[in-house]
């Protein structure tokens, strides 16, 4: 999924994310279609040569104790070029994904937003 995102394609995000799936991200509360939107708006406006450069991902089945839970935790640094002024950005991400029959239930993001912010700001796409 990560050299999707790269590319600006979403076929895996669209199969593995039901409508229902509770996305935060730094604890903010999202739909599938407003992060989705999101995204692409990081491609279409905000942002180019976005890339990934490493990533890790660890999946636990955790015990009954916790009702056999299946959650993978990921991992990465996040980087690109800001559209507006050149600017090289490197942000570090940790996302997890709680999964249920194969699809993710719970996706959760933590990262610093100030760039983010800031440019959404300025194109207009945020108050």
């Amino acid at each position: 999924m990560t050299s999707e995102y790269e590319s600006n394609a979403y076929d895996t995000f669209d199969e593995i994310y039901t409508d229902e799936t509770v996305f935060s991200i730094n604890g903010q509360n999202f739909t599938k279609a407003q992060v989705k939107q999101a995204y692409m708006a990081h491609h279409n406006v905000l942002y180019t040569d976005i890339a990934l450069s490493w990533s890790f991902t660890e999946t636990t089945v955790y015990d009954e104790n916790n009702n056999n839970q299946v959650w993978s935790h990921f991992y990465t640094n996040w980087t690109g070029k800001i559209k507006r002024n050149g600017e090289s950005v490197a942000i570090p991400v940790f996302a997890s994904f709680k999964w249920v029959d194969g699809k993710v239930t719970v996706s959760s993001w933590i990262y610093d937003p100030t760039v983010e912010r800031t440019e959404m700001k300025k194109a207009g796409l945020m108050k």
